[in-house]
């Protein structure tokens, strides 16, 4: 049977930990579009700024 691990956050990760997740899920609701976008940039269709 493998070892019993405990974990707590610092207060600084308490903060930021709601913060980051919510991000993730952004990330994971857009993500097609984001490497679709990635693809058009490094074909250079994607606009010159």
């Amino acid at each position: 049977m493998p070892p019993q691990v405990s974990y707590a956050l610092t207060p600084i990760g308490s903060e930021i930990a709601p913060l980051l997740t919510n991000v993730m899920q952004w990330l994971g609701t857009r993500i097609t579009h984001i490497a679709d976008s990635q693809q058009e940039f490094d074909n250079g269709s994607a606009a010159k700024v």
